[in-house]
Parts: C-alpha cells; sequence; structure tokens
C-alpha cells in the first residue's frame, strides 16, 4: 500500500514538472500576448557570443549591428515558438535583413522590415522558433527588444504612426521631459478633449533612451503619432564655451521655420522666452527661437529653399510658458472625457513617468505658488488674428481649415495678414 501510494505521488510530481516544462499556452487566456523576452536566448555573431544590452530594459545602452552583424534569437526550450518581435531602434531609418526559422532550420520567411518610427513589431510565421537580424548598409543600433507571444501586444507598447503632415497646433519643447513639466497640460486639454491635431518638437536629442522615453511619454498621453526630434545637443549650463557654441539660435530658428512651412501649425506653444522657467539658458533660445521663426515663416525671403520646398506659412498664434503678455490660465483640474475622468495635471503626471532617467530630479509638472514650472499659465506673444477676449488658446480660429480636413501634404499658400500690436518683439 505504502509502495502505491509512493508511486501514485512520484507519478503525480512528474507530472506536475512535465506540465511546467512544457511549452506554455500560445496566448494568454483574455487573448493579449505573453511576453517570452526571459525565456529566449541572444547571441550576435555565433552561439558563444551574448547580444550584450539587445534585451536589458535599459533604452540608452545599444546593442550595435554593424554590416554584416547577425543577431540571432530563439527560444531557451525547444518546441517553443515566437509570433512577435518588438524592436525600439536608434534611429528613424534602419537597414535590416531578418530571416525566420523553423526548430529544424528550415527557412520560413526572408524580410526587410523598414521603419520610419524607431519602432517595429514584426509579425513572425507560424512555427518560427528562431530570428535572425542580419545589419545591411549602414550601422543600426537595437536599444531593446521583447518577444511575444500569439495575442494582441500590451498598449502599452507604443507603437506610433509616422510624424505627422499637418499640425494644428505644435508643442516646441527644449528637452524631452519639459514637454509635461512645463506645457504638460495642452495636449491632453487641445488635443484629446478637444479634438485638434497636436505634435510635439523636441529641440534638443540627449542620447537614444532620451528619445525613446519621449516617444513612451507621448504614447502614455494618447499621442498617436511621432515627435519631431530637431537633433540639437543638450548642453549643460557648465558647460565649457565650445560646447555652448553648438546650440545656437540662428539655427534653431532655421530648423523651426523648415518645420512650420513643413507640417503648417496654426497655433504654437512654446516654454518661457525670458526666464527659461528657472533660468536654464537652452530653455530660453528654443523658446526665442520658437517666437521668431513664426515670424519668419511668412517671408518668401528667407530661407527660400524651404519655401520652395513647403511653400511659406502664416502661425497665427504663439503662446509661451508664463508670459505676461494677454495671459490665459489653463484649467488642469476638471476631469476629462478623453481620460476617462483623468485631469490635465494627472494626465501629465503619468505621461511624465515614462522619462524614467530623470525621475531623480526634483522637477514634476505641478502647480500651485511654489511651483516654477506652474502647467496651468501661458500669455499670448505674437498673433494674426487679434488679441484673445477668451480662455482659449483657439480663439478666432473657428473658420480657418484644421488639420483634420487636411490630409494632403502638398504646399498651401496662404496670404499674410499683419501682426496686432501684441505681437511680441523680435529678439
Amino acid at each position: 500500500m505504502r509502495r502505491k501510494c509512493a508511486f501514485g505521488l512520484f507519478a503525480l510530481g512528474m507530472g506536475l514538472l512535465l506540465a511546467l516544462l512544457a511549452p506554455g499556452p500560445a496566448r494568454a487566456e483574455d487573448g493579449t500576448a505573453k511576453e517570452l523576452t526571459r525565456s529566449c536566448q541572444f547571441f550576435k555573431n555565433g552561439n558563444e557570443t551574448p547580444a550584450l544590452y539587445a534585451h536589458d530594459r535599459r533604452l540608452e545602452s545599444v546593442c550595435p549591428l554593424a554590416e554584416g552583424d547577425v543577431l540571432r534569437v530563439q527560444p531557451r526550450r525547444k518546441g517553443e515558438t515566437m509570433s512577435t518581435l518588438y524592436l525600439c531602434l536608434d534611429r528613424q531609418e534602419a537597414a535590416l535583413t531578418m530571416r525566420q526559422y523553423d526548430a529544424e532550420g528550415t527557412l520560413l520567411k526572408e524580410s526587410q522590415p523598414t521603419t520610419l518610427v524607431y519602432r517595429l513589431a514584426v509579425p513572425l510565421a507560424e512555427g518560427c522558433a528562431r530570428v535572425e537580424l542580419t545589419g545591411e548598409a549602414g550601422p543600426v543600433g537595437i536599444a531593446d527588444m521583447s518577444v511575444w507571444s500569439e495575442g494582441a501586444l500590451p498598449d502599452t507598447l507604443a507603437l506610433p504612426q509616422p510624424p505627422a503632415e499637418r499640425t494644428d497646433f505644435l508643442i516646441v519643447t527644449t528637452h524631452p521631459d519639459d514637454e509635461w513639466i512645463f506645457l504638460g497640460a495642452v495636449y491632453p486639454i487641445y488635443g484629446a478633449e478637444r479634438g485638434y491635431t497636436g505634435a510635439f518638437a523636441y529641440v534638443t536629442s540627449p542620447n537614444i533612451g532620451r528619445v525613446h522615453e519621449a516617444i513612451n511619454s507621448v504614447w502614455a498621453a494618447g499621442v498617436p503619432t511621432l515627435p519631431y526630434f530637431l537633433g540639437f545637443p543638450d548642453v549643460d549650463r557648465a558647460a565649457p564655451q565650445r560646447l555652448k557654441d553648438t546650440f545656437q539660435a540662428e539655427e534653431v530658428t532655421l530648423a523651426l521655420v523648415r518645420l512650420y512651412r513643413r507640417i503648417k501649425p496654426l497655433v504654437v506653444v512654446s516654454q518661457d522666452p525670458v526666464h527659461g522657467e528657472y533660468g536654464h539658458w537652452q530653455h530660453i533660445i528654443s523658446a526665442q527661437s520658437a517666437l521668431e521663426a513664426a515670424q519668419l515663416a511668412s517671408d518668401p525671403a528667407f530661407d527660400p529653399d524651404s519655401a520652395a520646398e513647403y511653400g511659406v506659412w502664416t502661425v497665427r498664434k504663439v503662446y509661451q510658458h508664463l508670459a505676461e503678455e494677454n495671459p490665459i490660465t489653463l484649467d488642469v483640474t476638471s476631469p476629462l472625457s478623453a481620460y476617462g475622468g483623468e485631469t490635465a495635471l494627472q494626465v501629465a503626471k503619468r505621461a511624465f513617468q515614462e522619462h524614467r532617467s530623470q525621475l531623480k530630479y526634483v522637477f514634476r509638472p505641478s502647480i500651485g505658488n511654489n511651483s516654477k514650472g506652474d502647467i496651468r499659465y501661458f500669455g499670448l506673444t505674437y498673433t494674426t488674428v487679434g488679441p484673445d477676449t477668451e480662455n482659449d488658446m483657439f480663439e478666432h480660429l473657428e473658420n480657418e481649415e484644421l488639420a483634420a480636413t487636411i490630409l494632403s501634404a502638398a504646399p498651401m499658400q496662404k496670404s499674410t495678414p499683419e501682426p496686432t500690436p501684441t505681437e511680441a518683439p523680435v529678439r
């Protein structure tokens, strides 16, 4: 009797062990994909070389793939397969060849996936048990990657669309994280709640990790398109002058004029042009350039090449953080239906959390008398449609052609109305 009992317990234990070792279900019970990254192996150029940094969840570290390099991904356990490969790349356009194999080594599919949004979610062929990524012309870096089973990918994985071709409003921010610390109420109110088409432009791109944090943050706030990254360096206030010389107001202004002409925003929102919120010199230059670019974008004599390519453009209004001219105060504490009752302040705080490398610093989206970055306060520093009489950034723009009705990227020529006396002076 004892032997039968012992044998029964032994059989039960083996059954449980085999169940644990067996390949897992293709998808979770609710139909969502399961992450398989931890149960996979990652090698570069051979079985003995681990692909360092390829899946370490640290977006600032990159696994480089030079031309001819091969990164291989496969499950650790025989018999398991993969359904989706999710990639975070170090550039918008990447030259890669992807080969998919089954467990016997038979080639299932070969492709050259392309991206214009730094992110790729590649569906894999049925029965795929090995993926090889080969670098082609020019190096490409893998900032992070993950492997998934069948099913819907989590909503938290950012898969933005290409940058907007036409916008109603553009938020010009100096660094990734400034968009929420100082300007965080603008998109939740005017983009998600009011339904205007908005986009973000980051003047500086400190490193690829900060770029991906920015992508994650705007995705978390419901922005469907990739931000614009102008690519200027982030230079510390204590840096030597030779480094500060790499961030010139004239070059920032030129880049913004070209962007305004290309995507044609009616409203531009920027940071504090006088004090840079807390004295940051790059904030001041970026904000002043955002204003000056609005004044120059309608002048065909300024940068005639971009005027010929995109057409000149008249920005109707420029609002700047903490400016005293024609002030407005945003309502950041009322529930927004677009976010299921969250307030604009809550959305800004939640989106800011995606800037994980910056959470060690004291700045946060906030309101109140002790806040140097109170996200409620803006002033109208430039207008071609008259001063505000209401608390609305889109006042006087009711009859304008909005981005939702203009899907063509063709140049749009508009007459240039004379600015009203509330226009801020050129520096």
